[in-house]
């Protein structure tokens, strides 16, 4: 079971931050007290959001949702149908990538995100996107993330920040791709050269 298949079956977003109530926390927070630290200042240190005003992380922070995950937590798995896009406030996330064929989820087939990153992203974008990996939290950590029916409320409240979180997450789309297009083309270049050396 993942929070995102809870979601789903519940058919309610959890509820917005409330960013009266989400200072009052970070003040009260002991391992946070006397940092100024809010969401907006953090979304101004995440690099896909870069060239968002102040103003415009402010709207955006309006329609993200928070959430703590406790180590070993799935935050969605591999097959569920993907709701939401989420930025690591702190603690690490791991993504875990499924064999096909064996049905095994190998050592060899994950990816640590930390802090300031960002995963889920296809979920705004495709219709009825599946997630292609499990979402896990690698030691205990806090996400701030947005849903679909939030991008399509901020479209209507907001276009303009609305338009610019779609870019942002064009250009990670476009950066995972072109990272994944290099690592195709270098085990291309490898599995030639070990035919290579086997036909010899």
């Amino acid at each position: 079971m993942s929070f995102e298949n809870d979601v789903n079956e519940n058919k309610t977003t959890p509820e917005k931050l409330d960013i009266s109530i989400l200072k009052f926390f970070w003040q009260a927070n002991s391992r946070l007290a006397g940092n100024e630290d809010t969401i907006p200042r953090f979304l101004r240190n995440v690099d896909v959001l870069k060239n968002f005003t102040d103003y415009e992380l402010r709207i955006l922070s309006r329609y993200l949702h928070y959430r703590t995950f406790t180590e070993g937590e799935n935050i969605f798995t591999q097959g569920d149908a993907g709701i939401g896009f989420y930025f690591i406030y702190s603690g690490s996330v791991r993504l875990l990538f499924e064999d096909f064929e064996s049905g095994k989820t190998h050592s060899d087939f994950k990816l640590c995100l930390e802090r300031y990153n960002c995963f889920g992203e296809l979920a705004l974008l495709q219709k009825g996107s599946i997630r292609s990996a499990t979402a896990q939290a690698d030691e205990a950590c806090e996400l701030v993330g947005i849903f679909k029916p939030d991008l399509d409320e901020m479209i209507n409240q907001h276009p303009v920040v609305a338009a610019r979180l779609l870019q942002s997450v064009g250009v990670v789309v476009t950066n995972r791709l072109f990272s994944t297009t290099r690592e195709v083309k270098n085990l291309k270049i490898k599995l030639a050269k070990f035919e290579n050396k086997e036909g010899v």
